[in-house]
């Protein structure tokens, strides 16, 4: 893990708290077990975080590469091609990769 690593790292505890299996939203405190990874996070109405919905993958993608992904404007890890994340889709949804 390098320094960006890191620097992903601090940001999603920005919005996140990890304590063991779960992950709990730090404006709204809903949060969310590891088991149900992949489900989209569901926010308290009114939560200035309610664009972040997958605190799980945020994580996984700042621990399991050397490269990291870059934000979006609502502060998730956006994958970037070719480094191991989510291949491609186009506007009909179909991975290629």
């Amino acid at each position: 893990m390098n320094r960006d690593n890191n620097e992903i790292l601090t940001a999603i505890s920005k919005f996140w708290k990890w304590e063991a299996d779960w992950m709990t939203c730090r404006a709204c405190k809903r949060h969310l077990i590891a088991s149900r990874d992949g489900e989209p996070f569901v926010h308290a109405d009114g939560c200035v975080n309610i664009g972040l919905v997958h605190p799980w993958r945020s994580l996984r993608l700042a621990l399991t590469t050397d490269t990291p992904a870059s934000f979006d404007a609502n502060g998730s890890p956006v994958p970037m091609v070719g480094q191991n994340f989510i291949p491609p889709s186009d506007e009909t949804g179909e991975s290629h990769g």
